[in-house]
């Protein structure tokens, strides 16, 4: 997020790209003074619009929303002191005013159930689910639905059916398919629990004054059956559906099943929508495990549409049920305690990482809404780069963050995919770091920085290649040697972006890995809930659904 800084001499430029209101800090992601450019400087914020309990500060630094300028009192920047800094800040989360992207201002439907949906806006209210999260935990969809709330986009939902009369859905006429009976058909047969579930999440319309919301307002899914009520399917007919909802004209595929050994005939099916451009989000699965080390298909296929989504709660914590992996799941997104559809224009509230891939499916479809010629490839950069990085899950997932729908769509550089290496005993080098970079128009260049043992380093220009990528060479270092990286990205607006920190060690040391075994409350520890009939609720169940090759499977159900 670009900020203009005046008045001050020898200060040309900043940054300015994350506001943190339990802290009341706005990191500046690089600042030049002179002709040096410095990163990660943070300043304190005494006065943010509707923030206004913040910690004390010494110098207290003042943001006017009427204006959209942030005065900074004062600022050390290499031993030298400036005073009274004004930036003109152009996005901060939470912030409005002159000089503020009209985007930040939220979008709430009046959808009866919608206070409910926690992950769609997190105010930390605990409603109907009688679980309170952390305020701004969310997918910061109302903000996104100021951009886009979608349009003429077909999601497929490949699971157990799905109740196409059910008030809050929108279906595509005549591209339904039964594959438990091999023939067009009505899937809300026999319900579809679960399918009916996952589509409300993706699509469920937006302001009818009805049930729910989903990520996507106006979005048609194409209910694709080949499982059973019971979870049972076969990956023949999985493979079919996938070829059938790709031939079809649906560009997303919403998968929240899984289970079994890695089958050639189902990869193969995925590589079809692949080399049409059509994107295959998967569940990484309810078994809180590491998928690195214990595959997961099918969001363990390494097919480049794939992308694998781990579940989180309402504090952004990893679900205590969710998978994860630091090279095998791609981000996190709210699967805990989750309000959807229900089959008979009812409405329930479930858990999994089934809960958690739809979201992803309708923020996919939303962003191909935003920017209709946008590629495969470039959407899924859109959702890796514009994740939210928590704790919980950097050192878990490959994006590190949780997805943000807003973020997603963003007109400044979005940067995902980087070379995340591990430690290693190579001194003669290079470390080959690649990356991915898209923007709304385009990228004018892309720089890698780095350090060596915290001090000098370098800055690389990256040489771009195919479908959006830039590669640089880190020269060989010598044994005991800390190499920390992160890419910046400039467009031809002059708007820039600062990537992740990424850190490995030149020597014999194991790898920190992934941290171990994963955080969160568990899934099952809630109260009884009451309501209208008509929003009859279950305690969650285990949803994500795995599939044996050409055999009968069970539901995997997750543990007390």
């Amino acid at each position: 997020m670009w900020a203009g800084i005046t008045g001050i001499g020898g200060v040309k430029n900043a940054d300015a790209a994350h506001f943190d209101p339990t802290t009341g800090r706005v990191t500046l992601d690089a600042v030049s003074v002179g002709t040096t450019d410095y990163y990660g400087v943070q300043v304190g914020i005494g006065q943010v619009l509707r923030y206004t309990t913040l910690p004390p500060v010494s110098t207290v630094d003042v943001f006017d929303p009427a204006t959209g300028q942030l005065t900074i009192r004062s600022l050390t920047v290499g031993g030298v002191r400036y005073t009274n800094i004004v930036v003109t800040l152009q996005a901060v989360y939470g912030v409005t005013g002159a000089g503020m992207t009209a985007a930040a201002n939220p979008v709430l439907p009046n959808d009866v159930l919608f206070s409910d949906q926690w992950h769609l806006r997190n105010t930390g209210q605990a409603g109907r689910t009688g679980v309170a999260g952390l305020a701004g935990d969310d997918l910061n969809a109302a903000r996104a639905w100021n951009l886009a709330t979608g349009k003429g986009i077909q999601i497929a939902i490949l699971d157990d059916g799905l109740d196409i009369y059910h008030e809050d859905l929108r279906t595509v006429p005549g591209k339904s398919w039964d594959y438990r009976v091999n023939a067009y058909g009505d899937p809300s047969s026999g319900l579809g629990n679960h399918g009916t579930a996952c589509g409300g999440l993706a699509a469920a319309i937006g302001n009818n004054g009805k049930g729910v919301v989903g990520v996507n307002w106006n979005v048609k899914l194409m209910p694709l059956k080949f499982l059973g009520s019971d979870g049972s399917g076969s990956t023949a007919d999985a493979a079919e559906a996938i070829i059938y909802g790709v031939d079809n004209g649906a560009k997303v595929l919403s998968n929240s099943w899984g289970g079994g050994d890695a089958s050639q005939v189902l990869q193969d099916a995925i590589q079809y929508a692949q080399d049409r451009g059509v994107l295959f989000i998967a569940a990484s699965g309810n078994d809180s495990k590491n998928t690195d080390s214990s595959p997961n298909y099918p969001s363990n296929y390494a097919v480049p549409n794939v992308v694998s989504v781990a579940s989180n709660d309402a504090s952004d914590n990893l679900s205590s049920f969710s998978n994860f992996g630091r090279r095998t799941v791609d981000l996190s997104a709210p699967g805990s305690s989750i309000y959807s559809t229900r089959p008979l224009s009812r409405y329930q509230r479930l858990s999994g990482t089934s809960m958690a891939t739809p979201h992803v499916a309708g923020a996919a479809a939303l962003v191909m809404a935003r920017y209709p010629s946008i590629a495969s490839h470039q959407v899924i950069v859109r959702l890796l780069g514009g994740v939210d990085r928590k704790s919980a899950f950097i050192g878990k997932m490959v994006s590190g963050g949780r997805l943000n729908v807003f973020n997603a769509m963003s007109t400044n550089p979005l940067i995902a995919l980087t070379t995340d290496w591990s430690n290693t005993t190579n001194t003669s080098g290079p470390y080959v770091v690649s990356t991915s970079v898209v923007d709304d128009q385009s990228v004018a260049s892309v720089r890698l920085i780095y350090t060596l043992n915290g001090a000098g380093g370098d800055t690389l220009n990256m040489t771009p290649g195919t479908r959006d990528s830039y590669s640089a060479n880190i020269p060989g270092q010598a044994l005991n040697t800390t190499i920390n990286y992160m890419v910046l990205a400039t467009d031809n607006a002059g708007n820039r972006t600062l990537g992740p920190t990424y850190s490995f060690k030149i020597s014999n040391e194991p790898d920190p890995g992934d941290g171990g075994g994963c955080c969160g409350q568990s899934a099952m520890a809630m109260g009884n809930l009451h309501g209208p009939a008509k929003y009859a609720v279950e305690l969650p169940l285990n949803l994500a659904f795995f599939l044996l090759p050409l055999v009968l499977v069970r539901r995997w159900r997750k543990k007390k």
